[in-house]
């Protein structure tokens, strides 16, 4: 599922979960004689118009409309957790809206910090240069006995749609330069096969302490990045080297897309 459906329903979701709490209080109010925030009110308007105007911006944002619908039954239990999350946010406002309000920035800002702790700040282009015996990209030098008919490997992740966090969607890394000739798996690891120059070391999360906080994070940090690709640009060979490239990054939703454009 695609993270316009997930953020489209999932703000749907928490809505309708608002409007259903807000109506709880009220009719608990009447019915018990019992004092209510008038302005439930006012919330039930707020959030109504907030739903049908993400339900029909959905129309616009998602993509495959209909196969995207067919997948959001599948997360049924995401989008009821979201749905009562609205219900407490409006019933017990003081208690559980700074929870889940604490609950998300933190989930947010672990995640952040562990992204871009691996992958640093994202790129638009990058240096290649091809030398006779090896392609160096930026300040990483891959060497080889032939440069002749070689791609690089870019790593690229992309995280689970389910996951609506203000972050990018898309993170990616050149780990090296692999044969041409060499049919591969796109979703595989490609460090151990034997035509493979580069970085040997997959990404890693977690200390060596073993604390339970650290593992619970390590082990959200590899759901996070569950979702590896291979893009393969194959490298050209100019007949005067050194040669200098610019390997150009394009982002569009969850797509990634590159190009190398020969400098000098």
């Amino acid at each position: 599922m695609s993270f316009a459906t997930s953020l489209v329903f999932g703000i749907i979701s928490i809505c309708l979960g608002g409007i259903t709490g807000s109506v709880l209080c009220i009719l608990s109010g009447v019915l018990f004689k019992k004092k209510y925030l008038k302005s439930h009110f006012t919330i039930i308007c707020v959030l109504l118009s907030v739903a049908v105007a993400f339900g029909t911006g959905g129309f616009v944002l998602i993509e495959n409309l209909l196969q995207q619908i067919s997948l959001v039954g599948q997360w049924w239990m995401f989008f009821l957790a979201l749905f009562c999350a609205g219900v407490l946010s409006t019933c017990f406002w003081k208690i559980a809206l700074p929870v889940f309000v604490f609950a998300y920035i933190l989930v947010s800002f672990v995640t952040g910090i562990k992204l871009y702790s691996q992958f640093g700040s994202k790129l638009d282009s990058v240096s290649v240069t091809v030398r006779n015996d090896s392609i160096k990209v930026q300040e990483d030098c891959f060497y080889m006995d032939d440069i002749n008919h070689k791609s690089l490997v870019v790593e690229v992740y992309t995280i689970p749609g389910i996951l609506i966090i203000p972050l990018p969607r898309v993170w990616y890394s050149v780990i090296g330069v692999i044969s041409s000739d060499v049919e591969i798996d796109k979703t595989s690891d490609v460090r151990g096969l034997h035509e493979f120059s580069g970085i040997h070391t997959e990404l890693e999360f977690g200390e060596k302490s073993g604390l339970l906080w650290q593992k619970q994070i390590d082990t959200f940090m590899k759901w996070v990045l569950q979702n590896r690709k291979n893009l393969l640009i194959e490298v050209p060979v100019d007949e005067n080297l050194p040669a200098v490239y610019t390997l150009t990054f394009n982002v569009k939703g969850e797509n990634l897309t590159c190009k190398i454009d020969k400098q000098l």
